[in-house]
């Protein structure tokens, strides 16, 4: 008898992220899928809350990340609780650096992990540069909201037709 564990199929993946949905995903919610990144740098759980109805009313929150160099505690229930996920990005690199990485990476796996769209939560100053972000070349395929943590959304780009609340368009 050994103690190794057992060997793994060869032909079996291991789970990658954002290559799956999320857990809340449900494909007979018709809504706009979305997934929130926040710059947990700058932006409070405060103004995430406050600007959440903004988000929401352009989809079904699939996915909130936060991502920052160091989690805050004013952050911590959020991922206790499991509402939201931590993207720990490493000291030398700037968050909104890492932010537009991960968003084209969503947008690259978007058949695997069934997000329609991308609302980027930043402060009143970080907004004017996020609101470039909207129209990359690499997000083309998605819906992009520029949320404000005071303003809400400062600017869109639906890519799929719907209503602006993400239902479906009336035929």
């Amino acid at each position: 008898s050994s103690s190794r564990p057992p060997r793994r199929e060869q032909n079996v993946p291991l789970p990658v992220k954002d290559r799956y949905p999320p857990a809340n995903y449900d494909p007979a919610d018709p809504r706009r899928r979305l997934c929130v990144l926040v710059d947990g740098q700058l932006v409070s759980r405060r103004s995430y809350l406050e600007q959440r109805a903004a988000i929401e009313a352009n989809g079904a929150i699939l996915l909130t990340r936060v991502l920052a160099h160091e989690l805050s505690p004013e952050w911590q229930p959020e991922v206790i609780e499991r509402r939201a996920e931590w993207f720990r990005v490493e000291k030398f690199i700037p968050v909104h650096m890492q932010l537009a990485a991960d968003a084209a990476h969503i947008a690259r796996f978007r058949n695997e992990n069934a997000i329609e769209g991308i609302a980027m939560l930043v402060t009143d100053a970080e907004a004017p540069q996020y609101e470039h972000y909207v129209d990359r070349p690499e997000l083309r395929d998605l819906s992009v909201y520029c949320v404000s943590d005071s303003k809400g959304v400062v600017k869109a780009r639906c890519a799929d037709g719907r209503k602006g609340d993400g239902s479906p368009a009336q035929q």
